[in-house]
């Protein structure tokens, strides 16, 4: 079951990362399932679809930040979903790069293995968070440093309390998302 938009566990855990409202009045450099995320300065700013969704993903930003797999986070503001509800914004800071799916084959071997060094360390986030969503489109890659984006599918728990949708443990994402990309690299 996915927690109300007021729910007082969640905000008690993004209350310090709330800032000011920025207005949204960029192009969509990308929409997904649930949602879209807009680039104003050197900002990202997703905008969800859902009013209950971008409290749990802005949660785990919390609970994460700061991490070197995860481009860094600015905070959550108040605005409304794409149905005019009232819901939260995402920020955090754009990072230029392309998708790991896209970046994978022009990589050599030794710069394939830095990669995936660094991806490792998602074995050092709380095990208690998982990411649910993790694949090569979430993954974005700037000058061999990758980047975990789109939390909007995270659960976690929190003082005994499951927030979220539930999935994989994310010890084992790594590996599934290494073998996907060598499969996709060598089925191009």
């Amino acid at each position: 079951m996915l927690p109300r938009p007021d729910d007082p566990t969640l905000l008690s855990i993004v209350a310090p990362f709330r800032i000011d409202p920025v207005p949204v009045t960029a192009r969509t450099p990308h929409r997904g399932r649930y949602g879209r995320v807009y680039r104003i300065g050197d900002r990202a700013i997703k905008v969800p679809q859902y009013p209950h969704r971008p409290l749990v993903e802005a949660a785990a930003w919390c609970l994460l930040a700061p991490h070197p797999l995860l481009p860094p986070f600015v905070g959550i503001a108040e605005g409304p979903a794409d149905d005019g509800t009232p819901s939260y914004h995402i920020h955090y800071q754009w990072v230029e790069g392309q998708p790991l799916h896209h970046v994978w084959p022009t990589l050599s071997a030794a710069d394939q293995d830095h990669v995936w060094t660094q991806l490792a360390q998602v074995r050092s986030l709380p095990h208690a968070l998982c990411h649910n969503d993790l694949h090569p489109n979430n993954v974005i890659v700037n000058e061999l440093t990758p980047y975990i984006i789109d939390w909007g599918e995270a659960s976690f728990v929190w003082d005994g309390r499951a927030f979220g949708t539930g999935g994989d443990d994310l010890a084992h994402l790594a590996e599934r998302l290494k073998r996907r990309s060598i499969e996709t690299h060598y089925c191009v």
